[in-house]
């Protein structure tokens, strides 16, 4: 079975695939980075590593919860100014200067 779900993914083992194999009992969340903070507090220590480390000012943020608790950062997708809440933008105007 895991064939066949592999050559449908690539198209006839076109293109390669990553997988990620999960530790049991864990589970995948998402957050939003805005510069070094998000608005959901369990968060916010790795959202500052992440700014600090990459500087990346806005993006989705993929983690993987394991059953004990721990984090691990899985992706960094991008983020558009268009889709940020209202509290998230505030959060951007009050740390940025904009040119105009």
């Amino acid at each position: 079975r895991e064939k066949a779900i592999a050559k449908s993914m690539t198209r006839n083992f076109t293109y390669a695939i990553c997988c990620q194999e999960l530790p049991p009992g864990s589970r995948v969340v998402y957050f939003r980075l805005v510069l070094d903070w998000t608005s959901s507090p369990r968060f916010r220590a790795i959202a500052a590593q992440l700014w600090q480390s990459f500087g990346i000012p806005l993006a989705k943020v993929r983690v993987i919860v394991t059953a004990e608790g721990e984090y691990f950062v899985s992706d960094l997708s991008p983020l558009p100014p268009t889709k940020l809440s209202p509290k998230e933008l505030a959060h951007l105007e009050k740390h940025i200067q904009w040119d105009r």
